[in-house]
């Protein structure tokens, strides 16, 4: 019998970015431990918060300047420059495994489609979005040169 590779989708209103990143913590750690676990993913719009990718050094003045405004500023895991989280804001995380949910669905494709999602989105919303004209490094969505839709990562693991 074929099972199908459902995504369980989670949807928790607004919520502070850390008690998102710990719920998210715990549906990675029950993916690698329960072999038929759900794929999730989960949507959130978070309090206001900066969250800075491991990458970049921030200022201590650049953070008591950015917390002053009203957020929070969290160091994530993540790579990439800091970004605003913020109400009205939909942020979604998916937890996939994506050997499971397709063999030959290599990271690429996988982040190509979801660029492709966010542009049909913001085109059926009468938004021009394409993809960047600079550089293919520059993931997400694009409306001239103006990020709609950023594509982001912070740990891919294997069953292997």
């Amino acid at each position: 019998m074929t099972r199908l590779n459902l995504i369980k989708v989670i949807k928790l209103g607004r919520r502070s970015y850390l008690s998102t990143l710990v719920l998210q913590k715990w549906f990675q750690q029950h993916h690698l431990e329960v072999q038929d676990s759900n794929h999730v993913l989960i949507l959130v719009e978070h309090n206001p918060v900066y969250t800075a990718g491991y990458r970049e050094e921030i200022s201590r003045e650049e953070k008591e300047r950015l917390i002053e405004c009203g957020a929070e500023f969290i160091h994530s895991d993540r790579g990439g420059l800091t970004t605003f989280h913020g109400p009205g804001q939909l942020v979604a995380y998916p937890i996939l495994h994506l050997e499971k949910l397709s063999p030959r669905l290599t990271l690429r494709n996988y982040v190509s489609l979801l660029e492709n999602t966010a542009i049909h989105t913001c085109r059926m919303l009468g938004i021009p979005a394409q993809l960047s004209t600079d550089s293919v490094a520059h993931t997400g969505a694009w409306v001239n040169d103006r990020k709609i839709c950023a594509i982001g990562d912070s740990e891919f693991f294997s069953n292997k």
